[in-house]
């Protein structure tokens, strides 16, 4: 028994919110209550100033002690003795007491409840406010996007991209909201690949996102670009940027081979190329 006392439980002093007891720890006040307690708790000591300091308790029974002691002094003895003449002179003053103590306590009452009333009423009005000004801002904004999407469907953009031109204006929107980075011009489409044109896109700095004139979306990587869903941002297939390879790129299949020594036939013909144009060597 002696060594169950001796648990960490059972020690006196320190906090009494780990352990065991930690299910113990006072309830939090949920986001509602918390707003009605904080107003009640700040009118209530601004109600009780307007209305004055009252009798303390202490004041009440020293008045009780004093006028029943000059009653017992000025009354006369009762039959049967000091008790039934003690309590005959006390019993007026001890009526004004309790009945002085329950009238101060109504009047705390009513200071209690009109606080929660005028505190739940406050809140209320507050929150019915609140909930006006966000409708009022909502509405706002609500008309500010449907003027920006007129302007954008109606621009030179818009008018390109027909019926894409609203998808795309959602886009754009839900970018600059999340402060994605994209390309604000729509590509071109190159008529012989049917795809984006390079040219365009090596502009276009790594990790930015950007559309075509169809309305597709596409992020910029290090090699080329990928297909994305321009709500979620989905890569849908990695596509790599066209590259004619330069004469010296090409590979054996192509008409050319390339030594990775250190000198070499190639080498020697592109060191020659360089000092002898073309042209001054027919």
């Amino acid at each position: 028994m002696s060594r169950i006392l001796k648990r960490p439980m059972f020690r006196i002093g320190g906090s009494s919110n780990e352990g065991i007891v930690s299910m113990a720890q006072p309830r939090k006040n949920y986001e509602d209550g918390s707003d009605y307690s904080k107003r009640i708790a700040e009118l209530k000591p601004v109600l009780r100033e307007a209305l004055g300091p009252g009798r303390s308790e202490r004041d009440r029974f020293l008045d009780m002690l004093l006028r029943g002691s000059i009653r017992l002094a000025s009354e006369r003895p009762v039959g049967g003795g000091i008790i039934p003449t003690i309590a005959k002179s006390f019993q007026e003053p001890v009526e004004q007491y309790l009945k002085s103590g329950e009238t101060e306590e109504a009047l705390q009452r009513q200071i209690d409840l009109t606080a929660a009333t005028q505190g739940i009423s406050s809140v209320e009005a507050e929150r019915l406010q609140r909930m006006k000004l966000q409708g009022e801002v909502a509405g706002q904004a609500e008309k500010l996007k449907l003027a920006k999407e007129e302007l954008f469907m109606k621009s030179p953009v818009g008018v390109a991209l027909g019926s894409s031109s609203k998808s795309v204006f959602n886009t754009l929107e839900n970018y600059n909201r999340n402060k994605i980075p994209y390309y604000e011009k729509p590509l071109n489409i190159n008529t012989n690949t049917k795809r984006v044109d390079t040219k365009q896109v090596e502009k276009i700095p790594v990790g930015v996102r950007f559309y075509d004139i169809n309305g597709d979306f596409y992020v910029r990587t290090e090699k080329g670009y990928k297909s994305i869903y321009a709500e979620s941002g989905e890569e849908v297939a990695p596509i790599v940027t066209e590259k004619k390879p330069g004469f010296f790129d090409k590979t054996k299949e192509q008409g050319a081979s390339y030594d990775p020594r250190s000198w070499n036939k190639q080498k020697f013909y592109e060191s020659l190329a360089k000092k002898n144009p073309p042209s001054t060597m027919e």
